[in-house]
């Protein structure tokens, strides 16, 4: 179990280390993109989307109530054409968390050592 894990769980939000048995098929495809992202020079952020969704005071698992929050904050694409899957809603999430990310309103859980994960900063989601 990584530090950021543990200081996850402090902040009330429990993320599963990432080679517990479920997770590490969703841990080890990323670890390879990962890396090419790295080797292109762009920087990489670790998100936790149920910490991100929480931290804005959004459902964590209402997948319907997530999209709709989605399109209310004017994101775009297809969003109001199909469902999105639980995978989608967390990419969808991830991406958000890098956004606010770039604007400043984000904090960084863990530590240099082991890294840290990226969470917003605790706000409701109609006022961002």
């Amino acid at each position: 179990m990584r530090q950021v894990n543990k200081e996850m769980h402090k902040h009330g939000c429990p993320v599963l280390r990432p080679l517990f048995p479920a997770m590490e098929k969703l841990t080890l495809g990323p670890i390879e993109i990962t890396k090419k992202i790295i080797k292109e020079g762009l920087d990489i952020i670790e998100t936790h989307s149920a910490s991100t969704r929480k931290a804005l005071k959004m459902s964590t698992k209402n997948w319907q109530k997530i999209q709709e929050i989605f399109i209310s904050m004017g994101l775009e694409g297809d969003l109001k054409t199909r469902t999105l899957t639980p995978y989608k809603t967390g990419a969808v999430t991830a991406a958000l968390t890098g956004r606010l990310h770039l604007k400043g309103k984000t904090e960084l859980i863990g530590d240099n050592k082991e890294g840290y994960i990226v969470v917003p900063i605790k706000s409701d989601w109609r006022k961002l």
